[in-house]
């Protein structure tokens, strides 16, 4: 049988090494153990619920997210606590989600919102931090009940907002080099960046793009409109055929854009016809007034 004693002490220390300080002094009155204890209890049998090395894996200290499985779910299992450690997100969101109290339907929101992002072609730890920072911004503009300033929410969201713009350039270069190739082309199309900071960078990019088999993706994303291949300069245009060329991509652009044109086409003709909205006639304002008021 589980010493309780022990492993509250452990507890303590691992989470309020303030109280253990107390509790660690020569002279401890039996009215200072039951405080301690009292004021701690209930996070205490949450932390008791939790198998001992999933505790020692964390030096019981356990993240929030576990923590808070443990306390909503009563038949907590192995699996679980495996899938919320697959999925748990930085570090530095892990102290937003302390400050912001995710609930266990906030957990499940992000899993929903992971697996939307993941459709979109993002990896599996790009999308749970963008997921994670999307749900932190849901309940910054709508949980009246944080404790926090409205300047301290202000700084979260922005920092949220921060964090997707390195968490989108990161998988961009590292699994969607197509799609940094044409923000790169973009910048240089508007006079953002110059030519010699441009080109080492789709070099690399367009490099990686052959090696990883996305010559298709950068095709369609070019003619898309992300990418805007249509309204490039004359100059863009050539650099583009040139890093292609040299990296033995064929795009074939104009094709693809007479076909993406066909099938517009196709699917115009081919949209039912809307029938007439019959309007009501001689209608007075009087009239539509009292109708709009049940008279």
């Amino acid at each position: 049988m589980a010493d309780t004693g022990t492993e509250f002490l452990s507890f303590l220390k691992a989470n309020y090494p303030e109280d253990y300080s107390k509790l660690s002094s020569d002279a401890v009155s039996d009215a200072l153990v039951n405080a301690v204890f009292t004021k701690h209890q209930e996070q205490f049998d949450i932390w008791k619920k939790i198998p001992e090395y999933i505790r020692d894996k964390y030096n019981g200290r356990i993240p929030s997210e576990i923590m808070e499985l443990a306390r909503t779910d009563p038949n907590l299992t192995s699996l679980e606590i495996q899938n919320i450690e697959k999925n748990r997100p930085d570090a530095s969101y892990s102290v937003n989600l302390d400050v912001l109290n995710f609930a266990k339907e906030d957990y499940m929101a992000v899993g929903v919102a992971t697996t939307a992002i993941l459709l979109k072609g993002y990896s599996q730890k790009a999308a749970q931090c963008l997921a994670y920072a999307k749900q932190i911004r849901h309940k910054l503009a709508n949980d009246e009940s944080l404790g926090i300033s409205a300047e301290q929410k202000k700084q979260l969201w922005q920092e949220t907002r921060i964090d997707d713009q390195k968490t989108i350039k990161k998988d961009w270069c590292e699994n969607q080099p197509e799609k940094m190739a044409v923000h790169v082309l973009k910048q240089l199309d508007r006079g953002k960046i110059d030519k010699d900071a441009a080109l080492p960078k789709l070099d690399t990019l367009f490099k990686k793009v052959k090696e990883q088999k996305r010559e298709k993706a950068l095709a369609e994303y070019l003619i898309s409109p992300q990418g805007r291949y249509q309204h490039y300069k004359a100059e863009t245009k050539n650099i583009l055929t040139g890093l292609a060329e040299n990296h033995g991509i064929e795009l074939n652009l104009d094709n693809l854009i007479q076909l993406q044109q066909v099938r517009q086409r196709i699917n115009d003709k081919n949209k039912p016809a809307q029938k007439p909205v019959n309007q009501p006639q001689n209608i007075s304002r009087s009239n539509i007034v009292q109708s709009q008021l049940g008279g």
